[in-house]
């Protein structure tokens, strides 16, 4: 994964050089030069991962470069269950009681489980 400035696309940076040098040398911002596309059963296999576990696979899409070890230590030390309410971290919760969402975000959205409409929690 290479990494681009904001600002001039045409140099380019790895992923430990993005991490050091937090802005590029021109003012820009430092993203990533495309956003990797997950497998179709990704997030069927993400919510089944603790929070951690999670991080990585998302960190690994993005910084190639770096071992799922060392990735692995870095989340662990990060979103490790001391410090968060929850030994789950960001445990995974059902949002409408039907298990549907909807299609983008709206003022009232109808739900089949309930008599008129569930409130959207955003």
């Amino acid at each position: 994964m290479r990494y681009i400035s904001t600002r001039d696309n045409s140099v380019q940076y790895t992923a430990s050089q993005a991490i050091a040098q937090g802005l590029a040398k021109d003012g820009g911002l430092l993203t990533p030069f495309y956003i990797p596309k997950l497998p179709n059963k990704a997030l069927e296999d993400l919510k089944s991962m603790a929070y951690q576990q999670r991080a990585v696979y998302i960190m690994k899409q993005f910084l190639e470069e770096f071992s799922v070890k060392e990735l692995t230590d870095f989340a662990n030390a990060a979103y490790g269950p001391e410090k968060f309410d929850s030994p789950a971290v960001a445990p995974v919760h059902t949002v409408w009681s039907c298990g549907t969402a909807p299609p983008a975000p709206s003022r009232t959205w109808p739900c089949k489980c309930c008599p008129i409409f569930c409130p959207p929690l955003w």
